[in-house]
């Protein structure tokens, strides 16, 4: 009798408990919120191999760099009047310049080495040599990023691909894009799989930590794939769907199996 007078008690204990936060789905546990400290990691996106540039050239002899950009950026240009909006309209692998052998075909200038520099580093490089090359006395040139994507699975809200449509993401953006983790994501061990310069490196973070905004992989670059795993609840919980589907699927195949006996018994 006074195993079952506790057994309600212990149903209690457990209910109450079960609705508690746990320690491990808190973000940034050890920052001190009163605390102010200066950014000191800098981040600049460094062009690569198979990247896709949108290349811009304006001046206030439009005439003057008529040559210089393709057909859908006179037009866009000309309705619109410029501008990093406009590029939202443009087909990356119609209109864009193809990073290949760390350089870009440019119309006139012919190959411009390209990898490992900033946007506004290349877009400072063509002005350079429109001016030396007495094409255009004031150009101004605009180059982004078309292929800046960021891939986002596991345990998220809404996996899939983020675009991005400047030139800087955190992986606390890429996650909130998303739609955040699940309560089954695994908040200490988010990977991030990195392929650069012919090498693939993959790295960790946790994100209760503070040691998250001093990571390398703090800022995202261009097609890292960020990985959310599920934690030993969500594998359980796996385990235990796959042993019932398993289970259900072979006493239905049983049942079709008897059925089908009886039938044939009753021809």
């Amino acid at each position: 009798m006074k195993k079952l007078r506790i057994f309600p008690f212990i149903v209690l204990v457990l209910f109450f408990g079960s609705c508690r936060t746990p320690k491990d789905m808190t973000y940034f546990q050890n920052v001190d919120r009163g605390a102010h400290s200066s950014i000191s990691q800098k981040f600049e996106v460094k062009i690569q191999n198979n990247d896709i540039l949108m290349i811009l050239v304006e001046s206030e002899t439009p005439q003057a760099v008529t040559v210089f950009n393709k057909q859908t950026n006179k037009q866009i240009n000309t309705v619109a009047g410029g501008g990093y909006n406009n590029f939202q309209r443009i087909d990356p692998l119609m209109d864009g310049y193809l990073v290949k052998n760390g350089e870009i075909v440019f119309p006139v200038l012919g190959k411009i080495k390209v990898e490992g520099l900033t946007p506004l580093q290349v877009s400072k490089l063509i002005e350079e040599k429109l001016i030396s090359g007495g094409y255009v006395t004031d150009p101004v040139v605009t180059v982004k990023l078309l292929n800046y994507k960021i891939y986002v699975m596991g345990e998220v809200a809404h996996p899939g691909i983020v675009n991005v449509d400047n030139e800087k993401m955190t992986i606390l953006e890429a996650l909130s894009a998303a739609g955040d983790l699940t309560i089954y994501g695994l908040r200490t061990n988010v990977t991030v799989i990195r392929e650069k310069d012919g090498k693939r490196e993959i790295g960790t973070i946790d994100l209760t930590s503070k040691d998250l905004f001093v990571s390398p992989y703090y800022y995202l670059e261009q097609n890292d794939v960020v990985y959310v795993e599920p934690n030993n609840r969500r594998k359980r919980q796996g385990v235990q769907d796959l042993t019932m589907i398993s289970a259900a699927t072979s006493l239905a195949s049983f049942f079709a199996s008897m059925v089908s006996i009886i039938i044939n018994l009753r021809k």
